[in-house]
């Protein structure tokens, strides 16, 4: 499997998770959403609210290049995809 944010790649299929566009608040019947690493999926729930994510709907690319996430994109592709961080001290950042 290979992230669809950072493009990480791993045969251990529980690294992964299954990212809806819609946020599950105001999902109705759409099953529509990419693959994306843990920390990729823990990455976007911190910097978007559902509002955001809504909004940037389901465009990958502009979540790629989005300026809320391209940092983070360059640091985290230099990591094994292994690697596990807690984001709750990052938000003790914000």
């Amino acid at each position: 499997m290979t992230c669809s944010l950072c493009n990480r790649s791993s045969e251990d299929k529980s690294l992964f998770e299954f990212h809806h566009f819609e946020p599950i608040a105001t999902r109705r019947k759409s099953e529509d959403g990419i693959e994306v690493c843990h920390q990729c999926g823990d990455q976007l729930h911190l910097v978007f609210d559902n509002y955001e994510l809504r909004s940037i709907g389901n465009n990958v690319d502009i979540l790629k290049r989005h300026v809320k996430l391209i940092g983070y994109l360059k640091w985290v592709r230099k990591l094994p995809i292994t690697t596990h961080y807690s984001s709750a001290a990052k938000k003790r950042k914000i």
